[in-house]
C-alpha cells in the first residue's frame, strides 16, 4: 500500500489484536496488523502517528549513513561472525568461494561472484545457525516445527503460528552474540506470538544482556548487504 509517496508492506496475522509500525532491516517500512484490519484504519493510525514514523525512517537513515554496497575487488572486505576477511581471486580452486588462512578465496573467472559468495553463505549459515540453535532450545517448553535458512531481504526471521521457524542467511554475519539473539527471539515466538512484555521478559531471562544486540542491528544492519 502506499502511503504519502512510501510504500508500506501489509503484513496480517490472526495473533495481532493492534496494529504495530516497524522499520525493516533494509529501511523500508512495514505494518503488522490483526486479519482483516481495514486499509482505511492503517492510514488513520499511520497519519496520526506520522511524526514518529518520519522520526524512526530518520533515526535509520542517520545509523546507516555511509553505508556502501560490496565491490568484488582482490583486498574487499567481507564479513562472518562479526569479523571482515578480503577476498582473493584465485585460479585452480574446485569450488567457487573457500575460507583460507582468513581470507576468502574466490574461483578467479566466476562469472557471477556475488551469487557464489550467497550460496557459501547460505551452505555454512545454516550449519552455524543450527548448531546454535542447539544450545539454546532446551531453554524452551516448545519446538519449532520445522526450521528454514532462506534469503530475507528485509527480515531477520520469522515464526509462524505453526511453528515453522525461518531465518535469514545474513544471521551467520552477524557477531555470535547478535546471532543467539536473533536465534532465541524466534524460539521465544514459540510460546508468545507477540511482542509482549511477556515476550521481551522470556527473552532476558535466557540473554539478560539482548539490547546490546538489538543496538548492534540497528547502528551495523545494512552492512550485512552483500
Amino acid at each position: 500500500m502506499i502511503w504519502r509517496d512510501l510504500s508500506i508492506a501489509v503484513r496480517e496475522s490472526g495473533r495481532r489484536k493492534t496494529m504495530h509500525i516497524v522499520v525493516e532491516r533494509d529501511g523500508s517500512l512495514a505494518v503488522q496488523v490483526p486479519q482483516g484490519f481495514p486499509v482505511e484504519r492503517i492510514l488513520s493510525i499511520l497519519e496520526s502517528r506520522a511524526y514518529d514514523v518520519f522520526g524512526m525512517l530518520a533515526k535509520w537513515k542517520e545509523a546507516h549513513r555511509g553505508a556502501t554496497t560490496h565491490r568484488y575487488v582482490e583486498g574487499e572486505l567481507f564479513p562472518l561472525a562479526g569479523r571482515n576477511y578480503p577476498i582473493r581471486f584465485v585460479s585452480g580452486q574446485n569450488v567457487p568461494v573457500a575460507l583460507v588462512n582468513n581470507e576468502f578465496h574466490l574461483r578467479q573467472g566466476d562469472a557471477n561472484p556475488r551469487e557464489s559468495m550467497k550460496r557459501f553463505y547460505r551452505a555454512i549459515g545454516r550449519d552455524r545457525i543450527l548448531k546454535r540453535m542447539q544450545v539454546y532450545a532446551p531453554k524452551f517448553n516448545a519446538s519449532p516445527k520445522k526450521v528454514q535458512i532462506r534469503d530475507m531481504h528485509t527480515r531477520w526471521g520469522s515464526c509462524t503460528p505453526e511453528g515453522v521457524i525461518t531465518y535469514n542467511w545474513r544471521c551467520v554475519l552477524v557477531p555470535v552474540f547478535v546471532m543467539d539473539y536473533l536465534i532465541v527471539h524466534e524460539l521465544t515466538h514459540l510460546e508468545h506470538h507477540r511482542h509482549s512484555r511477556e515476550f521481551w521478559n522470556h527473552v532476558s531471562v535466557i540473554l539478560p544482556m539482548f539490547e546490546r544486540a538489538i543496538c548492534w542491528l540497528q547502528r551495523n544492519g545494512i552492512m550485512t548487504e552483500i
